[in-house]
């Protein structure tokens, strides 16, 4: 996880760097810029989770630089730094969904904690992105891995145990119960010897008749 810290100030710049355990935070950069331009650069080239801002700077604040970042559709979470009490600030940074907002000077303690809220909410974004890849993955594959189950259970003697076979059903996530009662059938698919070659030698043609209390005539093709 990465930290952006920008700040026209070098001292506040230094002071962030020293007085906050990034390591606790689990934060493996902290990058700095002085000013947007610099700040955009960096988010340009590296993957930055969270950015620690101050408002007010020389040409462009810190509020054009968090309605860049959201126009440009990334999803860097904003903790803004401030002198003023500014209630139209406040407003301004809270529309474009900003993590929270501090009062210079800077209260070490309470930042570290907004800080500790904004890597768990990164973490939890990630696992969820994570668990949404593999749901994706598994509906995609879920027929190779269906294919595979059947193959195994005819070429693997382990599987023949009752306790072992509802271990990989459970494992693979397959949509069987110890009751179901399956039809094996043969077909004899290619017409020629020649053809069957040129297909592959370890291509398997099994076609079976699955029969349950919920669905009587559900068809399974192993090609």
């Amino acid at each position: 996880m990465n930290v952006l810290l920008v700040d026209d100030d070098r001292f506040v710049i230094a002071a962030l760097k020293k007085k906050i355990d990034w390591n606790a935070l689990h934060i493996s950069h902290v990058y700095t810029a002085c000013n947007v331009k610099q700040a955009q650069n960096i988010i340009n080239e590296q993957e930055i989770q969270i950015c620690v801002c101050d408002i007010e700077m020389p040409g462009q604040s810190g509020l054009d630089l968090l309605s860049w970042v959201r126009d440009s559709k990334m999803d860097i979470l904003f903790i803004f730094l401030t002198s003023y009490a500014d209630f139209n600030y406040a407003q301004k940074a809270l529309s474009l969904s900003t993590m929270d907002y501090l009062l210079k000077p800077v209260d070490f303690g309470q930042l570290f904690h907004i800080l500790a809220k904004a890597a768990d909410k990164v973490n939890e974004e990630a696992n969820w992105n994570k668990t949404c890849t593999e749901s994706k993955h598994w509906v995609t594959n879920q027929q190779a891995v269906t294919d595979l189950f059947w193959r195994d259970l005819f070429f693997n003697p382990m599987l023949k145990e009752a306790s072992v076979l509802e271990h990989k059903m459970t494992q693979k996530a397959l949509p069987y119960e110890p009751t179901h009662k399956f039809v094996p059938i043969l077909f004899k698919i290619y017409p020629s010897t020649e053809l069957q070659k040129e297909m592959g030698s370890s291509t398997i043609d099994f076609s079976f008749s699955e029969y349950s209390h919920r669905n009587p005539a559900k068809f399974l093709y192993l090609i």
